[in-house]
């Protein structure tokens, strides 16, 4: 877990996130992202409750693919803006993803129920 951490502490120095219109830009993002992820768990995933899709949708992917993508991108495209931009906004829905996951799992219970709540992160 180390190089989680140096690698977000890195990605957090070179990143500037300034004005509440990116966060309010980021969020917009993140909403539409677990909005297309619950549309594809209603489309594709047959014999699931309603909560559990709901789990699923919350409870999004945290690699740490992501936030090396993004340390390479504010490295490599310093000057350019527009890449900025795009380092930016996925560094936020980063951070909304792991905060909604840690909820989620924390509240697992009332998505799964006990009996099915083996496979949850405490």
């Amino acid at each position: 877990h180390t190089i989680y951490i140096v690698l977000f502490i890195a990605l957090g120095m070179q990143l500037a996130l300034p004005d509440f219109g990116l966060w309010l830009r980021g969020f917009a993002l993140f909403l539409f992202y677990l909005f297309i992820r619950f549309v594809s768990t209603l489309l594709f995933l047959k014999g699931t409750t309603l909560k559990e899709k709901a789990f699923i949708t919350l409870n999004a992917s945290k690699g740490i693919e992501v936030a090396v993508v993004l340390f390479i991108f504010t490295i490599s495209f310093k000057e350019n803006a527009a890449f900025q931009l795009i380092a930016s906004l996925g560094f936020l829905i980063m951070i909304f993803s792991y905060v909604i996951a840690t909820i989620t799992n924390h509240y697992s219970n009332a998505f799964l129920g006990k009996e099915n709540n083996k496979g949850a992160i405490k």
